[in-house]
């Protein structure tokens, strides 16, 4: 999971521009484009997830119903999300992409 969060660290360096020209325009505040940003990437970021989740629940001795699957995919998603902001936070220390790489 955290190869496909590399893409939130070296996303934000690029996007710093603009996300200052906006700010300065009075246009949007850094709290809506950061939830805009996680908010809009939930379905590209839906597959590895579940992919993973199908490959080990039932390999692991899990519940084997329906709810349960639903109630575990649920609780991955939130915490690739979680992973997604914090790695969005830590790229926004980041000032350029050379130094991530």
């Amino acid at each position: 999971a955290m190869g496909a969060l590399s893409h939130y660290v070296l996303s934000f360096p690029e996007e710093r521009a603009v996300l200052v020209r906006e700010q300065a325009s009075s246009l949007y505040d850094v709290p809506p484009y950061f939830f805009a940003k996680i908010l809009g990437e939930i379905p590209f970021s839906l597959h590895q997830p579940l992919i993973i989740l199908l490959m080990v629940y039932w390999t692991v001795p899990l519940a084997p119903t329906v709810g349960a699957f639903f109630i575990q995919f649920a609780a991955m998603i939130l915490a690739y999300q979680a992973g997604a902001a914090y790695a969005l936070l830590v790229g926004a220390f980041i000032t350029d992409r050379e130094s991530l790489i």
